[in-house]
């Protein structure tokens, strides 16, 4: 269950959303309700294309700093 008020539900699927996060963790993390008896927050890993080099990945992994971060929320 969620309790944040900085939470807010996608409009074209049960996923709850957290605005208020850095644009590297924002697309990443969310709430499904839907997932296992009470819901379940997920975060996903994500590979980023540049138009330079080889790209890089962002781990479904938290630093420290990003933890911190997202205390805040009050996930349940």
């Amino acid at each position: 269950m969620v309790t944040s008020r900085l939470a807010r539900r996608e409009s074209t699927s049960p996923r709850i959303r957290f605005p208020g996060l850095p644009p590297s963790l924002y697309p990443r993390l969310y709430y499904d309700p839907g997932r296992g008896a009470s819901g379940q927050l997920i975060l996903t890993g994500q590979r980023t294309e540049t138009l330079t080099g080889s790209g890089y990945l962002l781990l479904n992994m938290l630093e420290d700093s990003k933890r911190r971060k997202l205390k805040p929320l009050q996930i349940h």
